[in-house]
């Protein structure tokens, strides 16, 4: 709370855009509706009139600022006083209208990531501390301090036979006073790779939206919390169906692609991003170590595909044989196909939307289905 929201429109197109006044308007999640946060874009003390728009250059960018605050006039009906207060701790957006200068009245209205404003809470009286040395010889002393005018941690050097420091280390300071997330909330492991997001929509997933127009699209989803049941009915009433849980709130799912904007500015929801092909296949078969008994005489490989709960295996079956794949045996229970399949068409099959994960078969003598990485 306090600190200036600092606002950037992109324009990522080769023509120019029309920004409408007011130029932007902030929204407060409140019970389930996004609210608009009243604000007064001239003082009330005085008469002003404001621009029907701004420009928006082709691959440009505009940026405001929004002190935190909702301002109204004591009187709107004549000039008065324009009253202001801070806007409490909530999660928050910014919506604009724009438009091509040609189709001045068709206006389309674009929103920002959402963001959290957290309630300042006093700072811990070591915040306040300096590091001291008493400058009784000449030894140098390294400690840590919080430099309260840059609202940032830094190590300082002082002289003498001894000395005192509020912190022992950088990263203490950093998570008493900057308040930094030194654990790994919001982290998400993967047998691939393990990466923190950041909120919103990730660039690689509106690419892939972009250029391949999917109906329905299977992707990484990230909440603030596990969804309760009012939220799953949220998410229901969008079509988004959870298809596995990961770890730190995170879910594959199956999304519309229509509905992407509508389900990132569900207020539960911090991340969507791509699942990447490599995420689907075992490290064994990534790191070229297929065992050899699943390698069959023809130079064909035994895999194990696991598929998304919401793909059909008669629609997986077809798409195994259009690889000129064979199916072997099926595993309804996982929803899964044996397989045995060219070893080039293994990438191929990670790019599919409908694979789930890709498993060499176990050695001959055990029940599994795929080996012990692979799951």
């Amino acid at each position: 709370q306090g600190e200036t929201v600092n606002i950037t429109i992109k324009n990522d197109l080769k023509s120019k855009k029309w920004i409408h006044s007011p130029l932007y308007t902030v929204e407060r999640f409140d019970n389930g509706n996004w609210i608009e946060i009243k604000r007064v874009l001239c003082p009330c003390e005085v008469l002003c009139k404001l621009a029907a728009y701004s420009i928006l250059q082709p691959h440009g960018t505009i940026e405001y600022q929004w002190d935190q605050k909702e301002t109204w006039c004591s009187d709107p009906a004549r000039i008065s006083k324009t009253i202001s207060k801070q806007v409490p701790s909530g999660k928050y957006r910014v919506k604009s209208e724009i438009s091509d200068p040609n189709e001045y009245k068709s206006k389309e209205i674009i929103y920002s990531n959402k963001f959290t404003i957290k309630e300042k809470s006093a700072l811990d009286p070591r915040c306040s501390e300096k590091v001291k040395g008493d400058n009784g010889c000449g030894a140098q002393w390294f400690g840590y301090e919080f430099d309260q005018s840059k609202g940032i941690c830094v190590m300082k050097v002082v002289v003498g036979c001894s000395f005192e420091t509020p912190f022992e280390s950088l990263e203490e300071c950093q998570r008493v006073c900057e308040k930094k997330e030194t654990d790994d909330t919001y982290k998400i492991y993967l047998k691939s790779r393990q990466f923190v997001p950041e909120q919103g929509i990730s660039d690689t997933l509106k690419s892939t939206i972009t250029t391949t127009s999917p109906e329905q699209i299977h992707v990484l989803l990230q909440f603030y919390h596990i969804p309760n049941n009012d939220e799953r009915l949220e998410l229901s009433n969008l079509n988004v169906t959870l298809c596995g849980y990961i770890h730190n709130n995170a879910y594959f799912a199956s999304i519309p692609a229509r509905y992407l904007t509508e389900i990132s500015n569900l207020s539960f929801i911090r991340w969507i991003g791509n699942i990447l092909p490599e995420d689907k296949i075992s490290p064994y078969i990534r790191e070229g170590k297929i065992g050899d008994w699943a390698i069959n005489e023809d130079g064909t490989v035994s895999l194990t595909i696991l598929f998304f709960k919401d793909v059909s295996l008669d629609k997986a079956e077809q798409m195994i044989e259009s690889y000129d794949g064979t199916v072997k045996g099926k595993a309804e229970s996982i929803n899964a196909l044996v397989v045995a399949v060219p070893q080039d068409a293994i990438m191929k099959f990670a790019k599919e939307d409908s694979v789930h994960w890709i498993g060499q078969v176990s050695p001959p003598g055990t029940d599994d289905m795929t080996d012990e990485e692979s799951k």
